[in-house]
C-alpha cells in the first residue's frame, strides 16, 4: 500500500536522520576501538579522566570531597562530586590497565545501538518503496524491541560493575564508598515492549493483507 505525501515526506526524513545515525554510529565506534587501543600512550597523554557512580554512606559530606588515593599511579587527583542528586567518584589513571578495565563496558552499547539503526533503516526502506506490511517488516520489529529490552536489562549490572571493579581496584583513604545501585526505573524497556506490541500488530496486518489479496 503506498503512503500518501506527508507519509513519504516524515518517512525519507526518518531514513536520512537513521543513515546519519547509521555512520556516526560506525564512526565512534572505530573512534572508540581505536582509543582502546591506543590507551597505553592516551593514559600518558592526559586523556585519563575516570568517573564512576558511587554511594556514600555520610549524606552530610560537601558537594566536592578529596579523597586519598596510596596508590597514585592508578588514581591521583581524586574527588567524590555531587551532581543533581547522585554522587561520582572522578580521578585521573596513568595505569592503562585500570583505563582499560573500567571503561570497556562503554563499548557494550555500541553494537546493540548499530544492530538496532540497521533494523530501522531496512524497515525504513522497505516502508518507502511501499514494502509496508511484510513478514520482514514485522520481524525487524519484533528484533529492534527485543533488542531495546536486552540493553535496558544489560545496561544497569554493567554500570554497577564498573564502580565496583574502581573502587576495588583503588586503595582509597575513605571507608563509607559502595557502587551505585543499579537504575532500573527506565523508559527504554517499555519502548522495547511497545515495539513488540507493534510487531503482533504488523503481523495481523500482514494476514489482512494476504486475505485481501486471495480475495480480490
Amino acid at each position: 500500500m503506498p503512503l500518501d505525501i506527508a507519509g513519504r515526506r516524515a518517512t525519507r526524513i526518518a531514513k536520512v536522520g537513521s543513515d546519519v545515525l547509521w555512520w556516526v554510529g560506525l564512526l565512534a565506534a572505530a573512534v572508540l576501538t581505536l582509543m582502546f587501543l591506543l590507551s597505553p600512550v592516551l593514559v600518558r597523554s592526559g586523556l585519563n579522566q575516570v568517573a564512576v557512580q558511587v554511594t556514600v554512606e555520610n549524606a552530610g559530606m560537601p558537594r566536592t570531597q578529596p579523597v586519598s588515593s596510596t596508590d597514585t599511579a592508578r588514581a591521583s587527583q581524586v574527588v567524590i562530586q555531587e551532581r543533581d542528586t547522585t554522587r561520582h567518584l572522578e580521578f585521573r589513571t596513568t595505569d592503562w590497565r585500570t583505563f582499560l578495565m573500567v571503561n570497556w563496558v562503554l563499548l557494550v552499547p555500541i553494537p546493540f545501538g548499530l544492530l538496532g539503526i540497521h533494523y530501522l533503516r531496512s524497515f525504513l526502506a522497505d516502508v518507502l518503496a511501499s514494502a509496508v506490511f511484510t513478514r520482514t517488516n514485522a520481524a525487524r520489529l519484533s528484533r529492534l524491541g527485543w533488542l531495546v529490552i536486552a540493553l535496558a536489562v544489560v545496561a544497569p549490572p554493567l554500570q554497577y560493575w564498573r564502580s565496583w571493579i574502581v573502587l576495588k581496584r583503588l586503595d582509597l583513604d575513605i571507608a563509607t564508598l559502595s557502587p551505585a545501585s543499579p537504575d532500573w526505573i527506565d523508559g527504554s524497556a517499555m519502548f522495547g515492549v511497545l515495539l513488540l506490541v507493534l510487531a503482533s500488530v504488523w503481523r495481523y496486518g500482514v494476514e489482512l493483507q494476504q486475505d485481501r489479496d486471495l480475495t480480490v
